[in-house]
């Protein structure tokens, strides 16, 4: 699976296991999923910002 946010791509595969507890460690890897992804943008905004002042 591929997860796109704004020009950001993340590649994500996980296996599927039906061991007890699992809910929420698929939580977890979600949420860490989730900030990856927000760092990764946050990254390209602050990169863009700079390159934008770059030019004034």
């Amino acid at each position: 699976m591929i997860i796109t946010m704004g020009s950001v791509k993340i590649e994500v595969s996980r296996v599927q296991n039906y061991r007890v507890g699992d809910d929420a460690q698929r939580a977890h890897e979600q949420c860490a999923l989730e900030q990856i992804i927000r760092e990764a943008r946050l990254a390209r905004e602050i990169a863009a910002s700079s390159y934008l002042n770059g030019l004034r």
